[in-house]
């Protein structure tokens, strides 16, 4: 063996950290001083806005309890393997998603960029419900809260506002339960029967929240509450990103702990409101079981979970690389998914039993009072509460709880692109600030069309295009890349150098080293997430059947948002070819595991004589190595230089 082959044979070891990485040495301050941390900043992504409004209604839209069988099954086949590879990956390495791709094979760094601009586009229109949130916060604070209940406000239209509390003196001075309270006085319901009623509530958040323009190129002004309150948002994600992982893994410790206690509050006055076990039969004995014979409650099912669990953004895997490499990820993972299913179903009582109330008060059947998306949290939720004693109370709970799930996620997402960032350049490393200041920008600027008249329609085209879909793409390309392009074996052999053997009679199907994982993500995983892609892109056009609101424009950009992450892979692929071809490195390099990869010197014996001749010329770093190492030794008084390969 010649001296540089052996040179390169013991640069690394299948067992020891990737010295490369600042991120695998102990001292580096970004490190979780605590696993709880991990988890709870894994939790912050996962556990957010969407366990409260999209899976109550997505229960609702899809049979009732009948939707947890498609929900849980797809939890157990895919998000549970998906969650533990991500962990896993980020774990092993060390690095940001683009750089564990490169490290298998440099033509597929592109998958880890496309993971993190999801996040980053579900980052833009996640900020606009921050900022909805804080106007509605802040009005609770001022005490306005009792406003949006009202229908004498200069945003309300007499014609048709239906103020809820006086319907109860309508029908209890004339002890007629069609009795309907308008303009000041008690009308008979016939009256109104050609005529379409608007809750106060919802007039408050159509003509004061979001006051929208006819369709999504009418764009005339701008929301300056909505503006302002996103401007704050922005200003204190870079403030926090820029403190670092760490410090956003202990704020985690209110940004998601205190979410849980106050569903807890709200789920317990829910129940013991009159009409809540109306809503609770509603929301889990109200089942149809024909549903599940539609391929369209398996794909809202897997299509929630991974917009839900986070799957397919990468940002689990780059949460996961600030980790000790000999972690229980395999745990976590299985507390993320209890903990991500729990809050669903908590919340989904919370929000049911509440409905229920809301529409005995109003004399009307639960039905009546559901509502879906964003329209569940700011209209029906703020008219119930509007109905309870201290009203104020129930709703700075409701609104603060919303503010710190959507928070906690928007951290995570945003901090993943800067993770990003800052491994490709490292000089970014002591510029943290500019980093993420950067990536804010330029995110709040995209974003600036969502705080328009417009506003609303831009939100529906980002929440439509530019999670499901894409993330779908990006998880089941991840279980492919492992299994087939990496190979399951070399990985299996991963998994065991950095979390063992397993220990326990029921290792071999309940363990973190379970044939089970292998399985699934060689084979079940991609069919799973394949056949549901294709199900999932087949929808009908125009977007909801309004040609007039929602014009072509709308699903074309829609589609190029959900492509971007796809383009992105080409783009990626065509520039390391273009790399390996100037720096005249063999192009059968850019299909072959790096030298910077923790596992390099294992599968450099796995290689026939020639495949090693070409391994020899393959980079020997990643890109910015230099930079980064000559920052690193800076800052460490220990540096062994014998590890760098």
């Amino acid at each position: 063996m010649s001296q540089s082959e052996g040179d390169l044979k013991n640069s690394d070891s299948g067992d020891t950290e990737d010295s490369e990485s600042p991120k695998s040495n102990a001292k580096d301050p970004q490190k979780f001083d605590k696993g709880i941390e991990f988890l709870l900043s894994c939790m912050g992504l996962s556990v957010g806005l969407g366990n409260i409004w999209r899976f109550p209604t997505r229960a609702y839209e899809n049979g009732g309890s009948a939707f947890l069988i498609p929900y849980i099954t797809c939890a157990i086949l895919f998000g549970l393997p998906c969650v533990y590879l991500e962990f896993a990956l980020g774990q092993f390495h060390g690095r940001s998603p683009p750089f564990v791709y490169r490290r298998m094979m440099p033509i597929l760094e592109g998958f880890g960029w496309g993971g993190a601009s999801i996040a980053a586009i579900v980052s833009i229109y996640f900020m606009l419900l921050i900022a909805w949130i804080s106007v509605y916060l802040f009005n609770v604070i001022i005490g306005n809260s009792g406003k949006w209940g009202e229908c004498d406000n200069p945003w309300n239209d007499p014609s048709t506002c239906f103020n809820i509390p006086a319907q109860e003196t309508c029908r209890k001075t004339f002890n007629h339960s069609r009795m309907i309270y308008m303009n000041g006085s008690c009308y008979d319901f016939k009256n109104y029967e050609n005529v379409t009623l608007v809750s106060a509530s919802e007039q408050y958040f159509t003509n004061f929240i979001v006051r929208p323009s006819t369709t999504l190129t009418d764009i005339n002004s701008l929301n300056w509450p909505v503006f302002i309150a996103m401007v704050i948002a922005w200003i204190l994600t870079v403030l926090c990103i820029t403190k670092g992982m760490k410090f956003i893994g202990k704020l985690s410790y209110a940004t998601v702990v205190l979410p849980y206690v106050i569903i807890l509050i709200l789920f317990v006055r829910g129940v013991t409101l009159d009409g809540a076990s109306d809503g609770l039969k509603f929301f889990l004995a109200q089942t149809d079981f024909k549903k599940l014979l539609r391929y369209e409650t398996w794909t809202a099912a897997l299509t929630q979970l991974c917009f839900s669990l986070g799957l397919g953004f990468a940002g689990l895997m780059n949460i996961a690389s600030y980790n000790d490499r000999g972690h229980n990820c395999y745990r976590d993972a299985i507390f993320l998914i209890m903990g991500d299913t729990s809050m669903s179903l908590i919340g989904g009582a919370a929000v049911f039993s509440t409905l229920g109330f809301l529409a005995k008060q109003r004399g009307v059947q639960v039905s009546d009072v559901v509502a879906s998306g964003p329209a569940l949290a700011f209209v029906a939720y703020p008219d119930a509460m509007n109905q309870m004693p201290i009203p104020w109370l129930w709703s700075f709970l409701f609104f603060f709880m919303l503010l710190l799930l959507g928070f906690s996620s928007e951290l995570v997402m945003v901090e993943e692109m800067c993770s990003c960032l800052c491994d490709k350049y490292p000089w970014f490393r002591k510029r943290k600030f500019l980093a993420v200041g950067s990536v804010s920008g330029v995110l709040f600027l995209i974003g600036i069309v969502l705080t328009t008249d417009a506003g609303i329609y831009w939100f529906e085209l980002f929440d439509e295009y530019g999670s499901g879909f894409g993330a779908m793409i990006s998880a089941t390309s991840m279980c492919i890349i492992v299994g087939y392009f990496y190979g399951m074996d070399r990985f299996k052999t991963d998994l065991k150098s950095m979390l063992g053997d397993g220990r326990g009679c029921c290792k071999s199907f309940l363990g973190h080293a379970s044939p089970y994982y292998g399985w699934n993500w060689k084979f079940l995983s991609p069919i799973f997430g394949v056949i549901l892609m294709f199900l999932t892109g087949w929808r009908s056009y125009p977007y909801m059947n309004k040609p007039d609101v929602y014009p072509p424009i709308f699903d074309i950009l829609g589609w190029t948002l959900t492509l971007f992450p796809t383009m992105l892979v080409i783009f990626c692929a065509v520039l390391a070819f273009r790399r390996f071809k100037k720096q005249g490195i063999p192009l059968h390099g850019l299909f072959m595991v790096q030298k910077s990869h923790p596992s390099f010197s294992r599968i450099f014996d796995e290689w026939s004589p020639e495949k090693q001749e070409i391994a020899m010329e393959l980079p020997d770093g990643e890109p910015g190595k230099k930079a980064e190492n000559s920052e690193y030794s800076e800052n460490s008084e220990n540096t062994d230089s014998s590890n760098s390969v």
